[in-house]
């Protein structure tokens, strides 16, 4: 289910691309995945890639729970990524 959000949003970040938007641009979210609901104890996280042509792809590093935080990183653009604004 964890993977599935991810690859999902790798996935609309790439189909932004492709439909030809003038502003295909994907905000990026950080993940972090605790070992329960204290969230006192990191067991994963994700790294996101931005590629030049505007698509997302993650890494996840570790293990992935239920119990898990989310942060907006940065904006993955046509021509990479760039901040928030």
């Amino acid at each position: 289910m964890f993977k599935s959000k991810l690859m999902l949003a790798a996935a609309l970040a790439f189909a932004g691309f492709a439909a030809g938007s003038a502003q295909a641009q994907t905000i990026v979210y950080a993940y972090t995945w605790y070992s329960d609901a204290s969230h006192s104890t990191v067991v994963g996280h994700s790294v996101a890639h931005c590629y030049d042509d505007g698509s997302v792809s993650y890494t996840i590093v570790g293990t992935q729970t239920q119990y898990e935080d989310q942060e907006a990183a940065f904006i993955c653009d046509v021509g990479g990524p760039r901040p928030l604004d």
